[in-house]
């Protein structure tokens, strides 16, 4: 947990300390047509989406966690996608408005912006990764129980054969016990070894 908490937190450190200064709406054509603003601005406006691939390793890190509750997964889950999601829809507004209009001038009117579709997505993924992470905490407790419950009934069968031999050894002379017993063990022994 502790892991996913730094991972998180370097992951939101870098989006929030990664705002440039993005020069008015009205300048638009000059920062589309000169690459030099872009290469100022850095990895921020370049590959914006990087960051919310970050978050979805993250998620995919929280399903890891085995000895954690599921709520416990849940809360974590939420607290990344929200804060993530926060920080593409209204920090990053104008870094991902930038990022569409340079990337997809052919047809931007048509498009989703990508803050929105990044948030829809790292939602999806936290959606899907809680579904398969809870799947896998009721298969492992079902394992768990049939385990307990194989175990309780080797004792039981433990227990009969203990009874089944103490009562042949009360009700037959000690010699026939001993050999009905022994014919009995070299029986077990050989069906075992038929069966190896």
């Amino acid at each position: 947990m502790a892991a996913i908490f730094i991972l998180t937190m370097a992951d939101l450190l870098d989006m929030l300390s990664c705002i440039p200064r993005v020069p008015d709406s009205g300048s638009t054509t000059v920062a589309l047509s000169s690459s030099s603003s872009q290469s100022r601005l850095g990895g921020c406006l370049n590959n914006p989406k990087y960051y919310s691939f970050i978050a979805v390793l993250a998620l995919i890190a929280t399903t890891m966690l085995v000895q954690v509750s599921h709520m416990v997964k849940l809360t974590l889950m939420l607290l990344i996608t929200a804060t993530t999601g926060i920080v593409n829809i209204y920090s990053w507004k104008d870094i991902f408005e930038r990022y569409d209009m340079v990337r997809f001038q052919e047809y931007s009117s048509d498009m989703v912006p990508s803050k929105f579709t990044m948030t829809v997505m790292i939602f999806i993924m936290m959606v899907s990764l809680y579904y398969f992470s809870r799947h896998v905490e009721k298969l492992a407790r079902t394992l768990f129980l049939w385990k307990i419950e194989v175990h309780e009934q080797k004792e039981k069968v433990y227990e009969m054969r203990r009874w089944n031999e103490a009562l042949v050894t009360n009700m037959l002379p000690e010699h026939v016990a001993r050999h009905f017993l022994g014919s009995k063990k070299r029986d077990e022994l050989m069906s075992n070894g038929n069966r190896q």
